[in-house]
């Protein structure tokens, strides 16, 4: 799915992948070695509450849930529901703004344009 989508200081343009959509949630499905009471801590070291505060903007969904499978207890399964409203969708916001304004700040045309020297602020590297 793709979507702009308008913070207010910027239009972005979005896209997102889930595995299964409904008409009103969207899911994404996981597979992890990690206990499944400290998922969401893990979830939030891998970045995943920008993938479903994405999810939940470019599918306007209601619902945007992780469906959880233990790789080596396979009958260990959990649904995780990410509220619009929470503290992940918070965060996942607020990374993604932050993304935003890193890019507009070193890697867009007026930041070229002015000559920002990127090897202050990134790191490259060739394998």
């Amino acid at each position: 799915s793709c979507r702009y989508i308008d913070t207010g200081d910027y239009e972005v343009k979005a896209l997102v992948k889930s595995d299964v959509l409904t008409p009103d949630s969207c899911n994404d499905l996981k597979t992890t070695s990690t206990e499944l009471r400290n998922y969401v801590s893990h979830a939030k070291k891998m970045n995943l509450d920008i993938q479903a505060y994405l999810s939940l903007e470019v599918t306007n969904s209601d619902k945007f849930n992780f469906v959880i499978q233990r790789t080596n207890k396979l009958n260990d399964i959990a649904v995780i529901n990410v509220d619009r409203d929470g503290w992940f969708y918070e965060s996942g916001r607020k990374k993604f703004n932050e993304a935003i304004n890193n890019y507009l700040s070193f890697f867009s045309p007026q930041a070229r344009e002015e000559k920002v020297n990127l090897s202050h602020y990134v790191i490259y590297q060739n394998i």
